[in-house]
């Protein structure tokens, strides 16, 4: 898994800096030591601090990490979430990549603890059925304490209510395994 991670970092890197950040070494030709803190711009769940951490360290093992918000919890707008401090070139050089990943694993997470609120109170689960592994994570941290649990490849217990780009809303019958559109593509399950 770690070295998926690698990949992703290094692909997500060379597509963002290329060959190097012209800015960046234009502004501080030499080591300057700066301090980065990466604030919630919205409230959510968050999500990705991992892989938030390991774009630093891809880029300077010598930064210093101080996370003020645990995986998988609430976050409110304007919270600081991370304290990076270091090189300040090296900062800057991997904030745009972190932030992508840290704003899209969040943005997951908190779009699954919608559901997971809305059924709060009913006789349900929310059950993830994605294939990556990146987002599957995400969506167990949007799940989190509430009942929850990856079933990929599982039969669910009394149907499928798939999530997707639907014309009309899918039927759904106790028992059916998955719900019917007339339009391919839905994107995961509710079971």
């Amino acid at each position: 898994m770690r070295k998926q991670i690698q990949q992703l970092i290094e692909i997500a890197l060379r597509e963002d800096i290329g060959k190097g950040d012209v800015t960046t070494q234009l502004l501080f030709p030499s080591p300057v030591l700066s301090r980065g803190e990466i604030i919630a711009k919205e409230e959510g769940v968050i999500c990705g601090l991992g892989i938030v951490k390991e774009v630093f360290l891809y880029l300077d093992s010598s930064l210093n990490f101080r996370y003020l918000k645990e995986e998988g919890g609430e976050v409110e707008k304007g919270e600081k979430v991370i304290v990076v401090e270091g090189d300040g070139r090296n900062i800057l050089k991997g904030e745009r990549v972190a932030l992508n990943f840290l704003g899209h694993l969040s943005g997951i997470a908190t779009y699954t603890k919608s559901f997971v609120e809305k059924v709060k109170d009913l006789p349900v689960y929310i059950l993830d059925t994605r294939k990556r592994h990146q987002e599957n994570y995400t969506c167990l941290a949007g799940i989190g304490e509430i009942r929850g649990e990856n079933r990929r490849g599982q039969e669910p217990p009394h149907g499928t209510l798939r999530h997707g780009p639907y014309k009309r809303q899918p039927s759904f019958t106790p028992g059916r395994k998955k719900g019917r559109s007339d339009k391919k593509g839905s994107s995961g399950s509710l079971w």
